[in-house]
């Protein structure tokens, strides 16, 4: 269910379809809120995850596009009310302060852009992700949109495992879950032990000339580069090795000038039986993050370089970030499978 106010609160909550339920999607504009500051107001909790067989996955094409606006400008944060629930969730890991942390807000409709921008600032994670339930009937259960603390972004995996993940937990969606987003409609599987399985598009790589500077900001030699295409932005860069990846100190405000996001760094793994196939780290400055802990959306081009390298479909990665986070991958033509458990780390209540 979305959970949006007080018992009595104007607008009721509402409980997402089972199994096969459907949607369009649709982003509400509203009036601007009277408030001009977030606050948060939060409980610590740890959760843990119960056992079970997993589930078949089911898979849908990236047809839909981000739907056009509705003029229905009745919705808006007063809407709400106090009792906005907002979750801090830890993706890619199974351990609390580990993994990639995103804001997760299920609401009734999407409030005004500057609305959802200053909570994703004041949260301050690389990524809040908001979510509504739609209609019955069309190709999606869910809308979903991302925003790092300074700008909207057109994918983002670990946010997206990080709604599923709510969405799981709290019962207010039951089953595979398709989420309208900028990309298109992205879908997730949630396994009764928690791990969830994200279905994106696979990156389209095209080999590039290293851009001049490139190396001297990253502050190690680049043996290849390669574009990414428009849903993941970025330009990857292949180094020597394991240790070379994990030894960047990059320039950060040199970096901003070679790509539309960002750049991933990435090497083979120096020893395959320590568990991950291949290592990365992601640089994003131009969207206000410096390092992003574990990325699951450059998975989506890393899976496919490292399968045509490695001669196998199915990899493991691992982000060397500080907080670091593994990355399951199978690459199946035009899409690409991530997998990754979360934990909710926060639960607490939003103040407008």
């Amino acid at each position: 269910m979305t959970e949006s106010g007080p018992p009595g609160a104007a607008g009721p909550s509402r409980t997402a379809g089972a199994e096969g339920t459907e949607g369009r999607a649709q982003a509400l504009e509203v009036a601007p809120s009277a408030a001009s500051r977030t606050t948060v107001s939060v409980l610590m909790t740890v959760a843990t995850h119960r056992h079970h067989s997993i589930p078949s996955l089911i898979y849908c094409d990236a047809s839909t596009i981000y739907r056009n606006r509705s003029r229905d400008k009745t919705l808006g944060p007063a809407h709400y009310g106090r009792g906005m629930r907002i979750r801090i969730v830890d993706a890619f890991t199974d351990r609390p302060f580990t993994g990639n942390p995103a804001g997760v807000m299920l609401l009734d409709a999407f409030p005004e852009d500057s609305w959802l921008q200053n909570v994703a600032l004041e949260i301050n994670h690389a990524e809040t992700a908001f979510a509504h339930p739609l209609p019955e009937g069309g190709e999606a259960d869910w809308a979903l949109r991302w925003f790092t603390p300074v700008t909207e972004v057109a994918m983002c995996g670990h946010a997206t495992l990080a709604t599923a993940h709510v969405l799981h937990t709290t019962g207010a969606h039951k089953g595979p879950v398709r989420f309208a987003t900028r990309s298109g409609v992205l879908v997730t599987e949630t396994a009764e032990d928690g791990t969830v399985t994200l279905d994106f598009p696979t990156a389209p790589l095209t080999a590039v000339d290293v851009p001049e500077g490139v190396a001297e900001a990253l502050g190690a030699p680049v043996r290849a580069a390669f574009d990414t295409g428009p849903y993941v932005g970025d330009l990857l860069v292949e180094l020597a090795d394991e240790r070379a990846v994990r030894a960047l100190r990059p320039d950060h405000k040199a970096l901003t000038t070679h790509s539309e996001r960002g750049i991933i760094a990435t090497a083979r793994a120096e020893d395959p039986a320590a568990g991950y196939d291949f290592v990365s780290r992601c640089f994003f400055p131009n969207v206000g993050i410096d390092e992003d802990a574990v990325t699951g959306s450059a998975h989506t081009a890393l899976a496919p370089l490292w399968s045509q390298r490695l001669g196998r479909a199915a990899l493991t990665g691992l982000q060397a970030s500080p907080r670091s986070g593994l990355v399951r991958t199978e690459v199946r033509g035009a899409r690409t499978l991530l997998g990754g458990r979360a934990v909710t780390v926060v639960e607490g209540e939003l103040l407008v």
